[in-house]
């Protein structure tokens, strides 16, 4: 869809020009092993740095964050009151091995900059757009790959000849 507007008419002629184009160039994952509600916040943010919101982005970045945390985190790290502390009970469980708590920790900490504006500097676009790039990489490997995994056709073994 193009949401467009007459700019001129040169010499009979009207001429267009786009304002609105959706959907957004540049973003088309699979999704379709990720869970509804951890998609939808990764998609939101998405959008908004498609939009340069960068603060929204970064908002719904830390939310995708959190959504990992209720699909992939234990009872323990479920049950804690900060998402730090689920994050950082999720390693200790084993349920994000170790470099992945520091990724975990900067989607968190850039995303209470977006969501608490008051009392964090500018989140830049470029900043949102990096934030973006590590958070589908995160999602990546904790569900497209083994969404794949578990599709690609096992080896098959041939049967065994009869010797003579």
């Amino acid at each position: 869809m193009i949401v467009a507007e007459q700019f001129a008419a040169v010499h009979g002629t009207t001429k267009w020009r786009g304002i609105h184009w959706w959907p957004k160039a540049g973003y088309a994952e699979d999704m379709a092993d990720v869970p509804p509600n951890l998609a939808s916040a990764f998609e939101e943010g998405v959008r908004c740095v498609g939009v340069e919101a960068p603060h929204a982005a970064v908002a719904m970045f830390r939310n995708a964050l959190a959504q990992i945390v209720q699909d992939k985190g234990s009872e323990s790290a479920k049950a804690k009151n900060t998402l730090n502390d689920a994050v950082k009970q999720m390693v200790e469980d084993r349920t994000l091995h170790d470099g992945f708590k520091e990724w975990a920790d900067h989607v968190r900490t850039v995303g209470n900059a977006g969501a608490h504006q008051e009392s964090w500097e500018t989140v830049p676009l470029n900043q949102a757009q990096e934030l973006q790039d590590l958070l589908l990489h995160l999602i990546d490997t904790l569900y497209v790959q083994p969404g794949k995994l578990r599709r690609a056709m096992p080896a098959m073994k041939r049967p065994k000849t009869p010797t003579p």
